[in-house]
């Protein structure tokens, strides 16, 4: 879960940083076109102004030249003035043509090539007593200078030139042309080869070049640019539309925009497709594999989302345990097991609403999130629920029912659904009451309290040695004593602490190992004083828990003989014992025989506790090398023949496999005298003593030396 959630958070990255990048690609992409378009603009400014200072210096010329030669005619006898004086003119001029106009009573007269000017001079000629440029048509400049005598006009030179090209290469899509401030006319409008800017455009350059601004400006989506002609009232002003400045360029961004988007989408695809893959695998993670339905993590999950917000809603979460689960899978097999799983869940699983859920977890332990307000229907519909499943039962196996341990908590808004899980699995516990729900309440929340507080306290004790060890003597035949090192915490707030008030808990969260360790360690050590002051060193047995049988591995053996071998203990004076019960399953035989054969191997005995509690006792003779057999105390809570012949034949029987017999539990002389008649070794029981600290067992040790039967 946390890996895809991992997966999940690097993909949200991703994705921000995808669109950071593109974000900063767009916007430089806008920026580059912004500046390219104001470089352009300015471009197209600089550009107007050299095209308005060449017209400028291109028609101050041609006027000063035609001033000139009317200044010179004026000075000049009138048989001076000849057609090739006019033609050597035009040619120094670089005009199309030169000539003189007069104008007489019969009308206008000229000299030389004047014919195509002499309407213009003719219907002009009061307006002529000063130098002036004329745009005679849409190619043609007139260039004209008065010829003064007298003081009065006597004669007009006049001179073509066909107009010239003013747009620049440069700017070969623009739109141009030249406007007359007086007359509020465009005189000329020219568009370059490959402008897509229409002629009718033209009324916005008019508009443009009437302000003379001088500057360029942004109208939509043209760029214009004006600059007045010196020497006259023309404003040169030029266009140019945003799509021909670099149309170029402008397909090769939009080509590349797609392409970004097209790669975008690509990967976004391909990210999208990565999340749904994780969800996917996030559901897996969610569902119980063999069920189909939800698993823990999924449980809690349904939880979180349905507390969400919902202060006002009451909920119970259920934990079911099947009772003996594991016969089912001995007696039937493995598959047998899981398909009374699958039924179970099934069962459960249509009990619940929309509002609900179930699952599995754990084997056989289910979960049941109930939507209710009040403990009795939560344990009517678990009863009806149990009924229901026998009922099913019933219909294939008479005599078979399915037997539950059922606990119970209430999920309030805030809680944390795991911990409230954990209050349904203790109540669960705490009660054998099988088909009953039992629910938390204040009495159990304080064991747990009190369970917590042992489990805190727990390393300070082994510290300071609290815990202690009391030793439960053995009386043999012969009158040889032995006994049985058994632990008691002085809880240093709680006084004296017996077994079953902290061996459970400490097996349940591992912490028993350390104590094995501890409980073999001090045993050692009084059996190491016993030894320096010569006092009577009695054999001892002292117990290892299941979980460090199991949990420890094959090499646990070591380090009992690195603290045997630290305090100089002998062999054969220490006695390793373990119950049967911790042969219950059995694939753990292999492991628990490398086990044993290692401790025997470095001098300590071995003892089997509980014998004849299980199904397979006579399977575990069998399988395992051990020194001693201690038969279980039931077969002497009630006694009667048909138990005494049992517990006759298993002492014959375990006689016959050089293993000492020792009787647990015994209360009464009779008990004590029958078992030593049937050659019983060793009797263990309240009949001679119960278990009792270091210096009583001295006491009585002493006490009883010559005790034998």
């Amino acid at each position: 879960m946390k890996q895809n959630q991992k997966i999940r958070n690097n993909i949200w990255i991703i994705m921000g940083l995808l669109g950071v990048i593109l974000i900063c690609f767009m916007l430089n992409t806008f920026l580059f076109q912004r500046t390219l378009y104001k470089t352009v603009a300015q471009d197209l400014y600089y550009n107007s102004h050299n095209v308005a200072d060449q017209i400028s210096t291109h028609i101050k010329s041609k006027t000063d030249s035609m001033a000139d030669l009317a200044d010179a005619l004026a000075r000049m006898p009138e048989q001076v003035i000849t057609k090739e004086l006019l033609y050597r003119k035009t040619e120094a001029f670089d005009m199309d043509l030169v000539s003189v106009f007069h104008k007489g009573d019969t009308g206008i007269t000229y000299m030389g090539d004047g014919a195509e000017l002499a309407d213009f001079v003719e219907k002009e000629w009061e307006n002529l007593k000063k130098p002036e440029i004329t745009l005679l048509d849409s190619d043609t400049l007139v260039f004209t200078a008065p010829v003064f005598a007298d003081g009065e006009l006597w004669k007009v030179v006049a001179g073509k030139k066909k107009y010239f090209d003013f747009s620049a290469p440069y700017f070969e899509n623009a739109l141009v042309g030249l406007a007359d401030m007086e007359t509020g006319k465009m005189l000329v409008c020219q568009r370059g080869t490959r402008s897509s800017i229409g002629d009718e455009r033209a009324e916005i350059l008019l508009d443009q070049a009437l302000k003379d601004s001088g500057e360029w400006i942004r109208n939509g989506k043209y760029m214009i640019s004006d600059e007045k002609v010196k020497g006259t009232s023309w404003v040169y002003v030029s266009m140019l539309c945003n799509d021909d400045v670099i149309p170029e360029f402008s397909r090769h961004i939009a080509f590349y925009m797609i392409l970004a988007f097209v790669e975008l989408w690509i990967l976004l695809a391909g990210l999208y497709q990565i999340r749904k893959q994780v969800e996917r695998q996030e559901a897996a993670l969610l569902r119980d594999p063999l069920t189909g339905g939800l698993n823990r993590s999924g449980f809690l999950k349904i939880c979180q989302e349905l507390m969400k917000g919902n202060n006002r809603l009451c909920y119970y979460i259920v934990r079911l345990n099947i009772v003996d689960f594991r016969h089912i899978n001995e007696s039937w097999g493995e598959n047998a097991g899981n398909r009374t799983l699958q039924f179970v869940y099934r069962m459960l699983e249509g009990e619940v609403d929309e509002n609900e859920a179930a699952c599995r977890v754990n084997v056989d332990h289910f979960l049941l999130l109930l939507h209710e307000s009040e403990e009795g229907v939560v344990a009517r519909r678990i009863t009806e629920c149990i009924e229901k499943i026998n009922s099913y039962i019933h219909k294939n196996f008479f005599s078979y029912d399915l037997d539950f341990l059922v606990g119970a908590c209430r999920l309030s808004q805030g809680q944390d659904a795991a911990e409230v899980i954990g209050n349904a699995v203790y109540a669960s516990k705490i009660s054998k009451a099988r088909n009953v729900c039992v629910f938390y309440d204040k009495e159990m929340m304080e064991q747990i309290a009190e369970r917590h507080e042992l489990d805190e306290s727990f390393y300070d004790s082994l510290r300071s040695r609290d815990f202690k060890i009391y030793f439960q003597p053995r009386v043999g035949r012969n009158g040889f004593h032995e006994a049985e090192a058994l632990v008691r915490w002085m809880h240093p707030k709680k006084g004296l602490l017996f077994p079953g008030q902290f061996i459970p808990l400490f097996e349940q969260n591992g912490k028993i190992m350390d104590l094995d360790f501890y409980v073999f360690e001090e045993l050692c050590r009084i059996v190491s004083r016993w030894m320096k002051e010569k006092k009577n060193v009695t054999p001892v047995s002292v117990n290892i828990s299941r979980y460090s049988l199991l949990n420890a591995g094959e090499g646990i053996y070591k380090k009992y003989r690195e603290i045997k071998e630290k305090y100089g203990i002998p062999d054969g004076i220490l006695e390793i014992e373990l119950t049967e019960t911790a042969l219950m399953d059995g694939n753990q035989i292999s492991v628990v025989r490398g086990v044993l054969d290692g401790f025997r191997s470095c001098g300590l005995r071995v003892a089997l506790d509980d014998f004849g509690f299980a199904y397979s006792s006579l399977g575990v003779l069998r399988a395992l090398d051990v020194d001693t057999i201690k038969i279980d105390r039931t077969f002497f809570l009630e006694t009667n023949q048909k138990s005494e012949k049992i517990v006759l034949s298993m002492i014959q029987l375990i006689h016959s496999l050089d293993m000492d017999v020792v009787a647990e539990g015994i209360e009464f002389p009779e008990q004590a005298e029958r078992l030593f008649q049937d050659g019983c070794d060793f009797i263990q029981g309240y009949v001679y003593s119960k278990a009792i600290s270091q210096e009583e067992f001295e006491i009585w040790r002493e006490e009883h030396s010559s005790l034998s039967v």
